[in-house]
């Protein structure tokens, strides 16, 4: 039982972006000092406010696997529609979409290796009686940095790449379509 729960907090923390590391969200949390290979990406001066208490890296893992995901000219059309920016830009924002979403799918699956073999580890996931909970593995702390690393290093592409206007557009629905959604529930 406590494996499990164990393991929801080291799957939730890979897929939900929480820090394992400083046990809450804040900046220095998510962009704090990091064992991974990849610098981690400092928080720029106009970094989406934080009305639904998540962090930029995870506003931005929904709207990248939302627009990696949109299939036919139909809903790409809609998409490009409601983030209120050119088919032109559109093509562009969804290859740097689906770049992200390639990457940090890399990265979850080593992530689910990790938490695979830290579960084999005990028995039908039972912890012995009274045995507290092992910490969770380096490399899987590591995974996390890198992951929201990844997620910040293409919006700042995405930034880089599209007009001021565009990106203002899209930072406008991820507040209004998810930050506000998130924030309801």
């Amino acid at each position: 039982m406590k494996v499990t729960v164990l393991l929801c907090v080291i799957v939730s923390t890979i897929f939900g972006g929480y820090s394992l590391v400083t046990n809450h969200l804040s900046p220095e949390g998510v962009f704090g000092e990091t064992r991974s290979l990849l610098a981690p990406v400092p928080p720029p001066e106009d970094a989406l406010p934080r009305e639904a208490g998540l962090p930029d890296h995870v506003l931005y893992m929904f709207i990248f696997k939302h627009a990696a995901n949109a299939r036919g000219a139909r809903i790409e059309k809609r998409l490009a529609d409601s983030l209120q920016i050119s088919r032109a830009e559109f093509v562009l924002f969804q290859r740097i979409a689906r770049e992200c979403d390639h990457e940090v799918r890399s990265i979850d699956s080593q992530a689910t290796a990790i938490i695979e073999q830290s579960r084999s580890i005990y028995p039908e996931g039972k912890l012995p009686a009274r045995e507290a909970p092992p910490p969770p593995p380096a490399n899987l702390l590591e995974l996390q940095e890198t992951r929201k690393n990844a997620i910040l290093r293409h919006r700042e592409t995405l930034r880089r790449d599209l007009r001021a206007e565009s990106v203002a557009a899209i930072e406008d629905y991820v507040r209004r379509q998810i930050a506000s959604k998130v924030n309801r529930h």
